[in-house]
């Protein structure tokens, strides 16, 4: 039998252990409902399993005030020890859940440390052996020690909880070593050694402390969702940003490729309109002519004027055909321009030569004033087809016995090269036109062009840095400016 554990109980004494018992039991139910419905947080799970244990030995310390020790067995002793080992695995896995991490090896360690003390209760009841009593003690003293050491840094560095667990672990280890002090100095196995209410205090304390954590562990809890909530909707509100922006994209992208394939589609328009008319024409014309020929009805002098036309039309075939190829290979994007030193005077030279029986046809004389030693930083083929291009439709709109000068000189970093005609003009709102339309308009002796001339003139201009610019009015003639860079050495003449 057990040794007498207390006194048979007075009013007061039994209604205050009453009141306690209800009180952790209320707390118990409230946590229990609270922590498993609610919240699945290992925090909560373990206080639970904590508080739990302190109400086993809250109904066994009430068990002790209402009724007579002597009716106790090792089985009643049995429950006891097992809720007190409870809340303390309880309270080992809510501190490390809390402070420091369940998957680290330092907690699985004193999880199964602390199991051994079922096993070890277990036989110190049915025993009732005290040298089993202070193994059990000395094992408790290992947990709360092992706390201890865990929390101490942590409340030194002032985190909030940690110094109110420290206080708690000091009092159970001071406990403890009264209980073994008192076996010791009995020399029996002792169940109670310290008053009813004392002991109703020190289980309340601990769940009062507990729940005082878990009050701290919440708000905690709330103000980080808090927080985590306004960055996620910070993020949220970035990556509506960055849709909008991506989207603004995609719909300016979508916008540029439909104006792409509109244009190419103009493009394809254009040329199979160029194709199935202006080029169908001439060589309909020249097919008319050589069934002339074959026949041999012509007289010596229709013969030669026949013969020129011919080659005016061969002629006007060939220019028209090359600068419709250039203009398509431009808007493909298939023309390398690889820019040299070339001399503007010479270049002009033979683009004139080129068209020079284009011009003595219609009596026009033409003229090279460009500064022989004027040199321009650009493609050489591509600058000989804009010369050829610009003169062509010079002699086009001038009429017989005009006159087309190309000329040019050096202009700070550029080099000026101009050509002006004779001719009928435009008129200056037509002009914006003739560049981005490519408007075809008859010549004065009725030549067609295919009005890709002047367009096909800007884009090799642009790719080789430079610009055109047109002055002109009706029945004043027209001027065409093009400004490209200057080569080196033109440019050290000029600063000599």
């Amino acid at each position: 039998m057990l040794a007498q554990v207390t006194s048979h109980p007075d009013i007061l004494l039994s209604q205050f252990s009453t009141f306690m018992l209800g009180f952790i039991w209320c707390i118990f139910i409230l946590l229990l409902f609270y922590s498993f419905p609610y919240r699945h947080d290992a925090v909560y799970l373990w206080a639970t399993l904590t508080v739990l244990g302190f109400t086993g030995a809250a109904s066994y310390l009430w068990y002790c005030v209402n009724t007579n020790a002597s009716h106790y067995s090792s089985w009643a002793e049995l429950f006891k020890h097992c809720c007190e080992q409870t809340a303390f695995v309880g309270f080992l896995g809510m501190i490390y859940s809390r402070y420091y991490s369940l998957r680290s090896r330092r907690f699985y360690v004193m999880f199964v440390f602390a199991c051994l003390l079922f096993p070890v209760s277990v036989y110190m009841c049915l025993s009732l052996s005290i040298h089993w009593v202070i193994v059990n003690c000395l094992m408790r003293i290992v947990i709360a020690v092992d706390i201890l050491l865990l929390l101490s840094p942590l409340a030194y560095k002032g985190v909030p909880g940690t110094r109110i667990w420290v206080i708690t672990c000091c009092f159970v280890v001071i406990n403890i070593v009264g209980y073994i002090y008192k076996i010791i100095d009995m020399n029996t196995y002792v169940s109670v050694f310290m008053s009813v209410d004392i002991g109703a205090f020190l289980l309340s304390a601990p769940i009062m402390t507990i729940m005082y954590h878990l009050s701290i562990y919440t708000r905690q809890n709330r103000q980080q969702l808090e927080q985590k909530r306004a960055e996620a909707a910070s993020l949220i509100a970035e990556r509506e940003q960055l849709l909008l922006r991506q989207n603004a994209r995609l719909e300016e992208e979508v916008c540029l490729r439909t104006a792409e394939l509109i244009a190419a589609n103009k493009t394809k328009d254009r040329l199979f309109s160029i194709i199935s008319h202006d080029f169908r024409s001439p060589i309909a014309t020249l097919k008319g002519s050589l069934n002339l020929l074959q026949r041999d009805i012509l007289s010596p002098a229709d013969f030669v004027k026949l013969t020129q036309n011919l080659a005016s039309s061969t002629d006007r075939l060939y220019n028209n055909l090359d600068t419709m190829l250039q203009w398509a290979l431009s808007q493909l994007g298939e023309i390398t321009t690889r820019p040299t030193i070339v001399n503007a005077h010479e270049l002009a030279d033979e683009a004139i030569d080129i068209m020079q029986d284009a011009a003595n046809r219609k009596g026009i004389s033409l003229l090279n004033s460009v500064k022989c030693d004027m040199l321009i930083k650009a493609d050489e083929y591509q600058l000989i087809t804009i010369f050829r291009n610009l003169l062509d439709n010079a002699i086009k709109f001038t009429p017989v016995k005009g006159r087309v000068e190309v000329g040019g000189y050096p202009d700070a970093t550029w080099g000026l090269v101009f050509v002006r005609d004779t001719g009928v003009g435009t008129a200056p709102t037509t002009i914006g036109e003739l560049l981005n339309s490519g408007i075809s308009t008859v010549g004065t002796a009725g030549e067609k062009g295919l009005g890709l001339g002047l367009r096909l003139c800007n884009e090799l201009l642009s790719k080789n840095g430079g610009y055109l610019s047109i002055h002109s009015e009706l029945g004043a003639g027209t001027t065409i400016e093009c400004r490209l860079p200057l080569g080196i050495m033109s440019s050290s003449i000029d600063a000599l």
